[in-house]
């Protein structure tokens, strides 16, 4: 078949006047929406119950762990028991409550005598003497 040279003063494929029609559009999803769409939901099913078998192991784990050794003492009335709500933070937890514990009335000794610094440096300072004269 020939090729027919076209002439650039006339439009190609008729007057003008033909009116553009697009291919019709297909109308609700194609069969791979619906795989991507299923496999989404198996997986979202998937994910509920490993979080619920998870929930229930941690359940299970937590109410077979032994008591720990403070929980243990405090049962024996060795540690004060920690109460909800006090201090300053509203939560409990760091500072805690020692005035049941013994000895914290009195915070040092009884007599004792305080040293100078001088005496207790050993010898590496020379008493009357500033740190650039030593040398």
């Amino acid at each position: 078949m020939p090729i027919n040279p076209i002439d650039p003063s006339k439009k190609p494929g008729g007057n003008g006047n033909e009116k553009y029609t697009p291919p019709k559009e297909k109308f609700g999803p194609s069969e791979y929406d619906k795989a991507a769409e299923k496999i989404k939901q198996d997986s979202e099913k998937a994910k509920a119950e490993a979080s619920k078998m998870a929930e229930e192991h941690r359940a299970k784990t937590k109410a077979e762990s032994p008591r720990t050794y403070t929980e243990r003492l405090q049962d024996m009335g060795r540690l004060p028991k920690p109460s909800v709500g006090s201090g300053k933070s509203g939560g409990g937890g760091a500072g805690g409550d020692f005035s049941g514990m013994k000895g914290l009335d009195k915070p040092f000794k009884a007599g004792g005598k305080v040293s100078s610094a001088s005496k207790r440096a050993d010898g590496c300072a020379i008493k009357g003497k500033t740190k650039g004269r030593m040398v």
